[in-house]
């Protein structure tokens, strides 16, 4: 996975909490949030499994978890909003 912290300026990682996405009960991506300085700030990052463990990021630290949470679930519905096994399962949905 790409490691977002160089681009936090310095902060000091203090706990990383996992997340899956899944859809129709398949692992579709692995999402990490990454608290910073004691909980000051939060980064993100997840794993795209359907996309042979493509890595991604916002890039960005967030006031709060949720924030980081919502921010990288868009981002991953966008990357995979064409891959053909989501799209099969939005008609067998």
């Amino acid at each position: 996975m790409t490691d977002v912290s160089p681009k936090l300026n310095g902060a000091l990682l203090a706990e990383k909490s996992y997340y899956g996405y899944y859809l129709l009960g398949k692992t579709v991506a692995e999402i990490e949030i990454l608290s910073f300085s004691g909980g000051e700030s939060f980064g993100n990052q997840a794993k795209i499994i359907i996309k042979n463990n493509q890595s991604i990021s916002t890039g960005k630290d967030y006031p709060t978890l949720e924030l980081a949470l919502d921010a990288i679930v868009q981002l991953l519905e966008k990357e995979i909003k064409d891959d053909p096994f989501v799209l099969n399962a939005i008609k067998v949905y």
